[in-house]
């Protein structure tokens, strides 16, 4: 459901990174390769040689992503679109909003079935203020119940 139609408000405009870099130790690395390893070894050793070797593969291509350094992005929030990155998103598409000003992020619900939450980091300092009075005056309804994805939290847990 829709709040009614509220008069035009300006523009919000931030910079903040992809996602939250947590740095990594050598035992990290450590435990996924003896686990993916393992994990592998017993593939080979019950004759399932294409698992074994996608095992070993993807913690490679696991190992390659833990370095991967946040980008800096520039997220846009104005009366018709919402901007991150580069890529753009309108406004009516969506249907409700959460602020989690804690975990650094806004939930966006989309109508569009193929991503039902977008997930927005809004940083360390973001400008709450001002992104309040924003989200306030969008056509959307706030909804407290409104949580991130599972695999977005699982992966944070682990470290991505």
């Amino acid at each position: 459901m829709k709040k009614s139609e509220k008069p035009e408000q300006a523009e919000v405009a931030f910079e903040t990174q992809t996602f939250q870099y947590i740095e990594k130790s050598k035992d990290w690395y450590w435990i996924l390769w003896i686990l993916f390893i393992a994990i592998a070894g017993a593939a080979f050793v019950l004759g399932n040689y294409t698992f074994g070797v996608l095992v070993i593969l993807s913690a490679f291509v696991l190992s390659l992503l833990a370095t991967k350094k946040p980008e800096k992005i520039v997220v846009k929030f104005n009366t018709n679109n919402i901007v991150i990155g580069g890529k753009k998103y309108k406004v009516k598409d969506f249907s409700a909003y959460n602020f989690l000003p804690e975990e650094q992020r806004v939930l966006l619900k989309y109508e569009k079935k193929y991503l039902p939450i977008l997930v927005i980091p809004v940083g360390v300092r973001p400008p709450e203020g001002k992104l309040r009075e924003y989200l306030d005056k969008s056509p959307w309804e706030e909804d407290d119940e409104l949580r991130e994805p599972f695999i977005e939290i699982l992966m944070e847990k682990i470290g991505f």
